[in-house]
């Protein structure tokens, strides 16, 4: 532990403009008196963040019974399907916390944070239909207005004990988060309001861990720990449907819904590490334990599961010189489906297609080996591995027919769904290296690169294969460099390869950021100009085939942005207000 000799007040104050229109302040806040140190970070943030998406769809509307016989013999249909969003992301955060040094070696850290983030999101949706020959049909407008309340309230409590100066330690943390979610919208077809659709959510979530590192002679260390991690989310989603005799909404009870979702992860872990010469080796073992209950009541739908694993980490290092070594590595790992992908209410902001999440996800387990080698040759360093990589239970998004009708100007189609489900397994081979060049002092150049080939085997619920092989690769170039007058010129360039699997086919994916700064006032203040996606082409276009339909799709989240921002410290360090401050920071994205 590193106690701070700075007595009295510190701090630091940044405030930034940008477009799409964007505005913030923030500031954090040290007071440090004798064994005692108080800690604030205050940040409020507007923001708009446009985004666009679009899609052609060719329905093949003959259809065939089980034996291959054609039923129904119709012409094809097309539908050409535009997105707009307009969201606003704006709320006001802090977080307050003391430092108190127990002893010379011991300290308690306490801290609340609060978030409360009032957002919009605007969607206008334009379908237009088309016939067989390319001839248009009729078009129609759509327009989702969505409110959404956020706050979040987070207490945390920790202890940290150092038993001397070489490592020996202990820390403890206790983490409690209160978190609801409450988003109202409006769908309203041309000019009438046609649905009101609530989703109010709550999670609650608790996290306890405990860390204890014991040095055992010059070369070797013992750490064990426990982490436990349980989360309660409830989640109640409304539909309801204008009544044109009675101009009155109705509750639809066929798509409301009422969503428990407990998840509760208990993880005792050990890693021994130790070093002979030039071979040094680290291992470790986690013991996880994991109970998952997904409750609906108003549809009946109820499951448990439960489930605990080993998971082995095994990491060998042979160092040939200081400039060269040589590695080999072994870990199992979990990944459990993220919140959108459980949640079972459908999106509503287009008629023809919906995303639905998949409450009976189970979590996908892998085993990786790597091979890796390091070299030193002057100013430049080389970083390479080759890894193997195979998964069971893996996540893949399968889109399909519905089957369910929807009438649209007197044109029937039928709702595309889209939802994640676990496939068999996933067989990654790869390649990577990294180089990094310092041709002078002024200048840093780091670049990686990554090839891999992927094979996946599995069937959807109703047994179609989707049993693939893909080679793709992705790279990413970071320069440095510092300017005449000591500005830092920094670009970021990224390129994701093209992707396929058996429905869907991605094309490559490049976009750069770039960034200048400089300090001011003797190192007192900065001022930096960022560009996110400075050629607007982070873009997601890919082509979807089924047996029933075909569609090319074009999906930006979020289009290039502009920030200038100005930060001025007092009796505060640069690196260290780039840190956030003692005591931690409160990071949010909306």
């Amino acid at each position: 532990m590193r106690r701070s000799k700075l007595q009295g007040f510190n701090g630091a104050i940044t405030t930034n403009l940008g477009y799409p229109r964007q505005a913030g302040i923030s500031g954090n806040i040290n007071y440090r008196t004798g064994d005692v140190n108080i800690f604030n970070t205050t940040s409020y943030d507007y923001r708009e963040a446009p985004g666009n998406s679009s899609s052609y769809t060719q329905y093949f509307n003959n259809r065939f019974d089980d034996n291959g016989n054609l039923i129904s013999d119709l012409p094809d249909t097309f539908a050409d399907e535009q997105n707009r969003y307009e969201r606003i992301r704006k709320g006001l955060s802090t977080n307050f916390g003391v430092e108190w040094y127990i002893t010379e070696t011991a300290s308690l850290t306490g801290a609340i944070s609060y978030r409360n983030g009032d957002n919009e999101s605007n969607t206008t949706n334009t379908l237009r239909q088309f016939d067989e020959n390319g001839n248009f049909l009729s078009q129609t407008n759509r327009f989702d207005p969505e409110l959404e309340d956020d706050k979040v309230m987070q207490y945390s409590l920790n202890f940290m004990k150092d038993f001397d100066d070489k490592g020996h330690k202990l820390t403890m943390d206790f983490q409690y988060e209160d978190n609801s979610e409450d988003e109202f919208s409006k769908v309203l077809v041309e000019g009438a309001n046609t649905e009101n659709v609530a989703t109010l959510e709550d999670q609650e979530r608790i996290l306890l861990q405990a860390d204890y590192v014991l040095p055992i002679g010059e070369n070797s260390q013992f750490e064990l720990g426990y982490r436990g991690d349980f989360k309660n989310q409830d989640t109640d989603y409304t539909v309801e449907f204008l009544n044109a005799n009675t101009n009155q909404f109705v509750v639809n009870d066929s798509l409301s819904n009422f969503l428990n979702y407990r998840e509760y992860v208990n993880a005792a872990y050990t890693q021994f590490g130790s070093k002979f010469g030039k071979f040094s080796f680290l291992a470790g073992l986690r013991l996880e334990s994991t109970r998952i209950t997904v409750d609906q009541p108003t549809s009946g739908d109820y499951s448990k599961n439960d489930y605990t694993g080993l998971f082995p980490t095994i990491n060998l290092n042979f160092e040939m010189s200081e400039d060269e070594n040589i590695t080999l590595g072994y870990s199992r790992r979990i990944q459990r489906p993220r919140s959108y992908f459980i949640n079972p209410f459908p999106s509503r902001s287009s008629v023809t297609s919906i995303f639905r999440g998949n409450p009976q996800l189970a979590p996908s387990y892998s085993g990786q080996y790597d091979l890796g080698y390091y070299r030193k040759f002057g100013k430049v360093s080389l970083n390479g591995s080759a890894y193997y990589q195979h998964a069971t239970d893996v996540f893949s998004f399968i889109s399909f027919d519905t089957g369910v009708p929807v009438t649209v100007n007197g044109q029937e189609f039928t709702i595309i769904e889209r939802t994640p489900i676990n496939l068999a397994t996933e067989d990654r081979y790869g390649f990577e290296f990294t180089v990094t060049y310092n041709p002078i002092k002024k200048w840093n150049i780091n670049a990686n690169f990554n090839y891999f080939q992927q094979t996946i085997t599995g069937n959807t619920p109703n047994g179609l294969s989707l049993d693939n092989t893909n080679n793709s690769w992705f790279a990413r170039l970071n320069n440095k460099y510092t300017l005449p007058g000591k500005i830092e010129w920094q670009t970021s360039l990224n390129y994701r390869g093209p992707q396929e699997d058996a429905q869907n086919k991605r094309e490559g994916v490049f976009s750069t950021n770039m960034a200048f700064s400089k300090d001011l006032l003797k190192d007192k203040a900065s001022i930096a100009f960022n560009v996110n996606d400075l050629f607007n082409s982070r873009k997601r276009i890919s082509e979807t085939f089924t047996e029933t339909f075909k569609s090319d799709s074009e999906f930006q989240w979020r289009e290039r942005s502009f920030t200038l921002s100005f930060t001025y410290r007092f009796n505060q360090q640069k690196k260290r207000q780039e840190r956030g401050g003692s005591g931690g920071d409160y990071d949010y994205e909306g």
